[in-house]
């Protein structure tokens, strides 16, 4: 099962089989127990073109959740997004549904310390910190 982390950046991917040039408009609604949590809007939604290994086109929309917007969600919870398209000629299209467990970071429990001067395996300090 795919995973979001609440108060974290996450970034939820769909893949398209039609062309997104052909669609007029489309957002990204974001469910959690029966109530919708956020709702992305066109602009806000990425797309890149690809081929698979049989050079068929497809192309990757990509939505991207601050950590505000994470923590929306409920934790220990399933969650649903959608990618809903309006296709030039006025017709629907449901598009994928893509389902995620949310879970929290672990951020607020560890304590970071900035003044403890600590480098990551590798780093090197600073000169004259």
């Amino acid at each position: 099962m795919r995973t979001i982390f609440r108060n974290a950046t996450n970034r939820i991917v769909f893949t398209l089989r039609d062309d997104p040039a052909k669609m007029s408009d489309a957002a990204a609604v974001f469910r959690q127990g029966g109530r919708t949590v956020l709702v992305k809007g066109k602009d806000e939604i990425t797309i890149r073109a690809k081929t698979d290994r049989n050079s068929l086109p497809f192309w990757e929309a990509g939505i991207l959740l601050t950590p505000e917007e994470s923590g929306r969600f409920d934790a220990h919870g399933l969650g649903f997004a959608q990618l809903v398209a309006l296709r030039d000629s006025g017709v629907q299209d449901p598009g994928e549904i893509y389902e995620f467990d949310v879970c929290d970071t672990l951020a607020g429990r560890i304590p970071f310390d900035p003044a403890a001067g600590k480098t990551w395996k590798g780093e090197r300090a600073e000169v004259g910190a």
